[in-house]
Parts: C-alpha cells; sequence; structure tokens
C-alpha cells in the first residue's frame, strides 16, 4: 500500500507531503481556489456531462487529477470526479500520490467498482474515480460514476 507522496503545485507555490498518517503541507493554502460545498470538480472535457448527469449542482473545471484531489485534502473543494464515460482512463502517476493526500485528510477516492485509489497493492489505470471529502455524500453523487442508462428514442 502507498504510505508516502509529494504533491506538488508549482504555480501556487504549496507542496503537500504525506508520510505514513502524517501530512504536512508548505505553502500558502489560502492562495487556491476555494470551492462552495456543493460544487463538483472535473476536467474541461467532462464539464458539460458532468452537468447534465448533476442538473443543479454546481460543477468547476480544474484541468488536471493531482491539482482537484488536492483540493479535496486541503478542504479548499468537497467531491472530484473523473468521469468513467470518457475516452481517457486515470492513470496511475496522475492520482496515487494526490489519492493518499485525500485519504490522509480523511476523504475518499474510488473507482467505479468502488476500490479505494489510496490503497491499491498495485496503482493501475482505471475507467474513472470520485473524490469526495464530506459533505456532499458520495451516494449523492453516484450518478457520476453509473449514470443513468437513457433508452434510445425510437422515431416512427
Amino acid at each position: 500500500f502507498p504510505v508516502q507522496s509529494i504533491v506538488n503545485l508549482p504555480a501556487h507555490h504549496v507542496r503537500v507531503s504525506i508520510e505514513g498518517p502524517a501530512r504536512t503541507v508548505t505553502g500558502d493554502i489560502d492562495q487556491l481556489p476555494a470551492f462552495a460545498e456543493d460544487t463538483v470538480l472535473t476536467r474541461p472535457d467532462e464539464v458539460g456531462a458532468a452537468r447534465r448527469i448533476l442538473a443543479g449542482r454546481p460543477v468547476e473545471v480544474v484541468p488536471t487529477a493531482s491539482v482537484m484531489l488536492t483540493l479535496i485534502a486541503l478542504g479548499r473543494a468537497r467531491a472530484a470526479a473523473h468521469l468513467p464515460a470518457g475516452h481517457d482512463t486515470a492513470t496511475p502517476w496522475d492520482y496515487a500520490g494526490a489519492a493518499l493526500a485525500v485519504h490522509t485528510s480523511g476523504g475518499t477516492v474510488r473507482a467505479p467498482d468502488g476500490r479505494d485509489l489510496a490503497h491499491s497493492r498495485r496503482p493501475a489505470a482505471h475507467a474513472g474515480w470520485l473524490a469526495t471529502n464530506q459533505p456532499p455524500r458520495p451516494a449523492e453523487l453516484a450518478p457520476l460514476m453509473h449514470p443513468p442508462q437513457h433508452p434510445t428514442e425510437c422515431h416512427p
């Protein structure tokens, strides 16, 4: 299981280091963007789908997984998702270190099948992930990982 990580946000001069259960943050996290509790962060190419799935909930764009997850770990946001419907997969170098930071701060990062991405024996590419740092509850965001299937319309 991963027990150590460093996530560096050089544009913001912030670094998050994890060693076992201890988290160390260097830099001024107040300069990082902060989002309302019900906002969900996602990638630029997934924002339209996320807004359709979560109609009425604010969805904001953050371009990289490590930044999204670091914002969750530092309490600047409460939820982020890499949607499994996209053509990209979430690769370990994009999420593993930051997922451990989320876990250390009391949150979770889960693959669509429920696996905890902070504690993978062998980190691997996944179809997507959902990160939360309560609230909101993960059940409220489940449609992001398992969107409802819409029957195809038949026209006579």
